[in-house]
């Protein structure tokens, strides 16, 4: 039997997981997981019942099904490869210096843009993970770029960090109808930032993930559909 789901092909008979093509590394009992999962039903499988399968006639604890179902994760959703991407938007060199320097020590990457109409454009064309936005700049300011990535499909998920010397409340609720994920104000202490930047980043990253996930099942769940209306089946 072979199961096909996102870029993924696994031939249960030979025990081979392939992606796009090429074999993926998978251990035995990871294997026989992902195989009972993919199965078709009409149900969702919980873990009371993948304890009772009791794989090849072992017992196995709810601690070690937990971790077997992180490695079927981890094999079918990798890590992303690289360090994140932090795109910092500032019309003063000097302050996007000083950042990028200190997040390249902490091993993100960086991208600058000295304004919104550039920040746009590098947005949609690099994706960075997270911004790091000025609200006055020239040309596009901060609140009307949150605004604009925050209403497309395409970019409303990157986290947005806005920074500026604005202090008035009525500017930090400006930002936050803007979308703005966190608002911090300058002269920003440094471990606060940081601390926020990793929050984010690992927030995104779950939701990253979680979105991965549901697109391979959605795939899965749509081929199944697809097997069980065409003619041959129907009439049988």
């Amino acid at each position: 039997m072979i199961y096909r789901f996102g870029n993924y092909e696994l031939d249960a008979q030979r025990c081979e997981l392939r992606c796009a093509g090429q074999l993926v590394a998978i251990e035995p009992k990871v294997l026989e997981v992902l195989v009972y999962l993919l199965q078709p039903r009409d149900r969702v499988v919980t873990k009371e019942e993948l304890l009772e399968q009791g794989w090849s006639g072992t017992f196995v604890s709810e601690a070690a099904l937990t971790r077997c179902l992180a490695k079927v994760r981890k094999t079918v959703q990798p890590e992303p490869t690289g360090p994140p991407v932090i795109m910092i938007v500032d019309d003063e060199p000097l302050n996007v210096d000083y950042l990028e320097q200190e997040l390249e020590e902490l091993g993100y990457a960086t991208i600058r843009a000295a304004n919104g109409q550039e920040a746009l454009e590098k947005v949609a064309a690099e994706a960075p993970d997270l911004i790091l936005l000025d609200v006055m700049m020239p040309v596009l300011d901060g609140f009307t770029v949150c605004r604009i990535l925050k209403d497309h499909e395409e970019t409303r998920l990157i986290p947005i960090i806005m920074m500026t010397a604005l202090d008035a409340v009525a500017d930090r609720i400006q930002g936050i109808k803007a979308g703005a994920d966190d608002f911090l104000t300058k002269p920003v202490h440094e471990e606060e930032l940081f601390a926020r930047i990793a929050t984010a980043l690992k927030l995104k990253h779950t939701v990253d993930r979680r979105i991965g996930e549901l697109r391979a099942l959605k795939d899965h769940f749509a081929k199944f559909v697809r097997l069980v209306t065409t003619p041959e089946a129907s009439s049988s």
